[in-house]
């Protein structure tokens, strides 16, 4: 398992929570890298189902909270990134551990001190395994910390919350050194808001973004149909729909009308909302929605919450025809969704098995540019994946571009094949010089850090 900063193995800060824990798995019981990163993957998926019922019973009831379970189990994103050799399903388990904790604090009377310091531990923890999943647990931080105040444990909150950070930032500094962690930490950064079409900084089409997050939104994040996903799903789009409305319009109904909604119960809902927005304040506006939608995935408990908040209202309206029916007709509903589901389940984790199968779709490209391209006359060019190429194939002329538009001429005058990969933007502007050489992936569902990844040759008249 290799771990060095200079050659992106990973990216700066390096996820070291993550890393650490897939560490000790491999040393003790595994000893296998791979399996050990996915290992880690799949306990915080289990992590991310447990919080997620949590902040549904605690905010609405049980009912709603085992409707959300099963919602988050339809998310496309989420069981294909359950195993998947990446910290972001880590970072958004402890991400959504720091806003159940915050949420505890608001309504558990009496014990919003011990919610308020393991919300501060958490934290912690967190920065440490994903700096982009911060803004999704920040207001319910200071939500926890004011409930540490109210407590008076605020001092022994902030000693373990040192003591949390420490253990995983001694370790970081000790390998990675503080001078080339600075200098990887700057160069990601710069890479980050400023190469084309990763944030709304760079990016010029915000359009096409808004548009990359609704799709995301949908069809990653919620499982909802797309023309390219098993029909079936139909049935499963409408539910959720419905139930959200239907939710939604029943819980404001309700309010409007009881006014049984205390302060604290308000605060709660008022934490998650700004958690959630938080989120996708982020998201929305500084990171890669276009091409890598699991950026999307830290949301997936917050949508969850809202057809859930349809199945409450169903199953207490039904509660009113007496105990028997309120259960037959909510297990019912159950049953209905879970075989709705099934198809979209079935379809995430044939996706989930393929990925596991096959390389990820930019080492494929680069080991077709080391192995089936000869090294003098061709030149590869690309806006993302050219450090990746270079590195896997050093023979080969690789060139960072940040647009498409000049390889035609640039094939024309040298004489040289040039080849660009279908990520670099402008390459839909050559689509007649373009001739199709070794497309890697053409299911946008297996590949979640591009769409439709290919490598294409440019050809002259």
């Amino acid at each position: 398992m290799r771990f060095d900063l200079a050659y992106a193995h990973p990216h700066a800060p390096g996820y070291p929570v993550y890393v650490g824990l897939a560490r000790a798995i491999d040393s003790l019981f595994m000893h296998a890298p791979a399996r050990s990163l996915s290992l880690v993957g799949a306990m915080a998926f289990g992590l991310l189902a447990a919080v997620t019922f949590a902040i549904g019973r605690l905010l609405v009831s049980r009912a709603a909270a085992i409707a959300a379970t099963v919602v988050l189990f339809g998310s496309t994103t989420v069981v294909v990134h359950a195993t998947r050799p990446l910290s972001d399903m880590l970072g958004a388990a402890l991400g959504w551990s720091v806003v159940a904790c915050g949420i505890a604090a608001l309504l558990e009377v009496g014990r919003e001190g011990r919610a308020g310091a393991l919300g501060v531990v958490l934290f912690a923890l967190l920065c440490g395994t994903r700096v982009s999943n911060v803004p999704l647990a920040l207001p319910a931080l200071i939500v926890c910390a004011r409930a540490c105040l109210r407590a008076r444990v605020a001092g022994r909150a902030a000693v373990l919350g040192l003591v949390a950070t420490a253990a995983w930032l001694v370790p970081l500094l000790w390998v990675a050194r503080p001078s080339n962690l600075y200098v990887a930490s700057l160069a990601q950064a710069r890479g980050h808001f400023h190469e084309p079409g990763i944030t709304s900084f760079a990016s010029t089409g915000a359009t096409g973004r808004a548009s990359a997050v609704a799709t995301g939104l949908w069809t990653h994040v919620l499982g909802g149909y797309a023309p390219d996903r098993p029909r079936p799903l139909i049935v499963w789009s409408t539910a959720i729909v419905a139930l959200g409305v239907f939710g939604l319009v029943a819980t404001w109904r309700s309010t409007s009308a009881q006014h049984e909604s205390t302060a604290s119960r308000r605060n709660a809902w008022a934490c998650l909302a700004a958690c959630a927005l938080a989120q996708f304040a982020w998201v929305a506006v500084a990171q890669n929605v276009v091409w890598q939608p699991r950026h999307l995935m830290p949301l997936a408990p917050a949508l969850a919450l809202v057809p859930a908040l349809g199945v409450s209202a169903i199953a207490a309206g039904a509660a009113s025809a007496g105990r028997v029916a309120h259960r037959v007709g909510l297990y019912a509903l159950l049953a209905l969704a879970s075989i709705a589901l099934v198809p979209g389940v079935q379809d995430a984790h044939r996706l989930a098995r393929l990925q596991a199968t096959l390389p990820p779709p930019a080492v494929r490209i680069a080991d077709y540019v080391r192995t089936r391209l000869p090294a003098e006359g061709t030149v590869v060019l690309s806006s993302q994946l050219a450090a990746w190429i270079r590195f896997r194939a050093a023979d080969h002329r690789v060139f960072a571009v940040r647009d498409a538009a000049a390889a035609r001429e640039i094939a024309r005058r040298t004489g040289l094949r040039i080849f660009v990969t279908s990520e670099t933007p402008g390459i839909v502007a050559l689509r007649s010089a373009v001739q199709e050489r070794a497309r890697v992936v053409a299911d946008r569902y297996v590949t979640t850090t591009m769409y439709d990844l290919a490598l294409l040759e440019i050809m002259t008249p």
